[in-house]
């Protein structure tokens, strides 16, 4: 069982701890995007990461990934991996990202 901490106060993202959560979960590749990303977030903002897995993994083991790093960090997580994004907004993502984790 992986112990959860919150990792998040207020606004503040620790996003060495953000990429170590992804590491240890088989991400690959996370890059913050969003409110986060462009420092405007709130207390209230989730947390988006653009991510590639080292493998394949099923809607369900996605689901759970991202509650996990959810209930660590404190805050709602939304993953999109690169498959998924949708062409009308990758631009716009691309804009944002910041990588946190490029291990491929």
């Amino acid at each position: 069982m992986i112990c959860s901490t919150t990792i998040v106060a207020s606004s503040e993202l620790n996003k060495t701890e953000l990429a170590r959560l992804c590491r240890e979960r088989g991400i690959v590749f996370a890059g913050l995007f969003g409110s986060q990303a462009r420092a405007d977030a709130s207390a209230e903002s989730d947390v988006d990461l653009l991510v590639r897995f080292d493998g394949r993994r099923s809607l369900i083991d996605q689901a759970r990934i991202e509650r996990e790093i959810g209930e660590a960090i404190g805050h709602s997580v939304d993953l999109v991996t690169q498959q998924a994004l949708s062409p009308y907004l990758r631009n716009r993502v691309e804009t944002d990202l910041e990588v946190l984790v490029d291990d491929q």
